[in-house]
């Protein structure tokens, strides 16, 4: 009985002691904007605090297909102690030219050429490799474009994991988009109702 309860008591002690493990998988798919056939891109939104385990292999697909993965230097950025990873900080996937047409700077770029794949009904996904949360091509989050998505000047937004897709006509409407560092730019008519797509950028 005394070899019992001093296990017990030991095992105890290193759960009381063991830090909290850190996590990467509280984020969704918050948005997708093509502005162009070569400007594009995904905006994931974390969604508990204290994300900052995130691996160089998380990446984002495009029905099933890699759009890019964060890397060792953007995983490293965001796992910092004092990093952006809490609770509706942004992680942008960006192409080259939407970065030059918005003034953001992508967290993760990925090649212009990439925007082809942003068409109708395509399944945008968040995906991890972790053990802990599934194990390889665990699909941690999915938007799914509209039939209308897919032409110059549309977006697809979603506030929550659990909440349905809404289509953005960014002729008509706006739709604010963030990276990591905290920089947004609004996409959408400049000046309240022209039709020009132009966008603005707020720091």
């Amino acid at each position: 009985m005394k070899k019992i309860l001093m296990t017990f008591t030991v095992l105890a002690a290193l759960a009381a002691s063991a830090p909290a493990r850190a996590d990467h998988h509280d984020v969704f798919v918050h948005g997708v904007q093509k502005l162009s056939a070569d400007a594009c891109a995904v905006e994931l939104w974390i969604d508990e605090d204290n994300q900052d385990a995130f691996e160089a292999v998380d990446r984002v697909t495009v029905d099933g297909v890699l759009l890019a993965s964060i890397g060792d230097t953007f995983a490293a950025a965001i796992n910092d102690p004092s990093a952006n990873n809490d609770t509706d900080d942004a992680i942008l996937f960006a192409s080259s030219s939407f970065e030059t047409a918005t003034g953001l700077t992508a967290d993760v770029p990925f090649p212009d050429a990439s925007c082809a794949a942003f068409d109708a009904g395509s399944e945008f996904s968040f995906v991890l490799d972790d053990v802990e949360f599934g194990g390889p091509n665990t699909v941690i989050d999915t938007l799914t474009a509209s039939s209308s998505f897919g032409g110059s000047n549309t977006a697809m937004a979603k506030a929550s994991e659990t909440a349905s897709p809404t289509f953005i006509d960014l002729d008509t409407d706006t739709v604010a988009v963030a990276n990591n560092s905290g920089d947004t730019a609004t996409l959408g008519p400049s000046g309240g109702g022209s039709s020009s797509g132009g966008c603005s950028l707020v720091r």
